[in-house]
């Protein structure tokens, strides 16, 4: 068992962001960067996310589209910790329009917040659903832990999407990003759901 979970506080939020991707994934023409990063707030320095376009130096040479922070999350924990609230608060005031009782498939990605290297090999090979920073997309997050000197953000990576996940934590030297159930296979909450 993990510490500082509060388990149902965990299986709601899980639940409406799981609710809350499934309802994204009618954007078919969204692009992997962008699907997943429908909230995206403004401020005085303008959107939080954008995304650029950019050719990927791989054989055969392909076109993907990449996010760039507005502001840098690593400059500011506080700011890291407004958009988590943002994000939630967000869902929350959507719950009326969510079906609450389907079960979806997917997994649980675990991202050290405070480990990342932000070097982009993630998001190239997740084809932009990762960022620079080895972050997993706003929309997916849903829970967030404090363990002593790092912060573990919690996130549901629908099924169809975990094989670029899986690309993007092969590529990752830090070791920041994996599947919840890999770092914490005795952790009931985390397990697969197929």
């Amino acid at each position: 068992m993990i510490k500082g979970i509060d388990r149902q506080e965990f299986e709601d939020q899980l639940k409406l962001t799981q609710e809350y991707c499934i309802q994204q994934l009618q954007h078919t023409y969204k692009n992997y960067a962008a699907i997943f990063r429908s909230i995206n707030p403004l401020d005085d320095k303008g959107y939080t996310f954008k995304f650029k376009f950019k050719m990927l130096d791989i054989v055969p040479p392909v076109y993907a589209t990449l996010v760039e922070w507005g502001t840098l999350p690593g400059d500011n924990e506080q700011y890291f910790d407004r958009l988590f609230e943002i994000q939630r608060t967000f869902k929350i005031k959507k719950r009326k329009l969510l079906d609450t009782g389907k079960k979806y498939k997917g997994r649980i990605l675990a991202c050290s917040l405070d480990e990342t290297l932000v070097d982009g090999a993630a998001a190239l090979a997740s084809n932009g659903l990762l960022d620079d920073y080895n972050y997993p997309p706003i929309d997916t997050w849903f829970y967030m832990i404090r363990q002593p000197n790092k912060r573990i953000l919690f996130s549901w990576i629908p099924d169809y999407f975990t094989f670029h996940v899986n690309k993007g934590i092969e590529v990752n030297p830090e070791e920041c990003i994996n599947w919840a159930d890999v770092w914490y296979p005795d952790e009931p909450l985390f397990r697969p759901t197929y």
